[in-house]
Parts: structure tokens; sequence; C-alpha cells
């Protein structure tokens, strides 16, 4: 279902809403891989609209995808959020927002945090 939604060049109202009811019926933890992996491609394509489609799906699944048990879901799409808004909006203080928040969810490395420090052009781990 999945790859076939990514052939759409550009995605609109009919493919989000295609996508949400493929959701539907996974975990959370599930939803949020999909969502960092589908919003990911249409961020690289870059497109306007598909910005904006990635854009609302990522904040759907902040106010509906989040009953996890491990936060590193949360943190998955929270990086994709501070990524759409430092390198599509410039919006830097949305993109700085957005890395902290995947910061304090992020717990991969031994359960340290990651920390992240935001230049005025690009983001890096230090």
């Amino acid at each position: 279902m999945i790859e076939e939604l990514l052939k759409v060049r550009i995605w609109t109202a009919p493919e989000i809403t295609k996508l949400f009811k493929y959701l539907e019926d996974l975990f959370d933890e599930e939803k949020c891989v999909i969502v960092s992996d589908v919003t990911k491609e249409l961020l690289k394509r870059g497109e306007k609209d598909n910005v904006s489609a990635a854009e609302v799906i990522l904040i759907y699944a902040t106010q509906h995808y989040f009953n996890v048990d491990d936060n590193n879901f949360k943190a998955l799409v929270y990086y994709r959020l501070g990524q759409l808004y430092e390198h599509h909006r410039e919006n830097f203080v949305k993109a700085y927002t957005y890395y902290n928040k995947y910061t304090l969810n992020n717990t991969n490395n031994g359960n340290k945090h990651g920390r992240r420090k935001l230049t005025s052009t690009s983001c890096f781990m230090v």
C-alpha cells in the first residue's frame, strides 16, 4: 500500500487520507516509523505540495500517534519536523523547538539524550 502511494509524484489530500486510512489499524509505534519514512521521501522530493503534505502528516502524528512506551518513536517524528522547518520552511525557531523535542525523546545512545546545536543555516550533532 505504501509503495503504491509513494508512486504518486505530488501528494494532495486524497493521498494523505489514504495514508491515514492505512495506518488506522496499526500500533502507534508502527505509525510513527511509517510517517517518518513517508515524510522523509516527500521532503526529499521537495515540491511545495509534498512539503505541505509532509507537514500535515507529521503534525497529525504528534496529535494522534504518540501513545507509545518507547519515546524513540516520538523522536523520529520530531526529528523529521525539525528537518522540515529548517530546510523547507526556513523557520529556525520551529526547527530548534522540534530538534529539542527530538533530543529529549531520543534515548538510542545508551539512554543518553543526544544534543543538537542549531546554526543559522544547518544543524549538526555535537
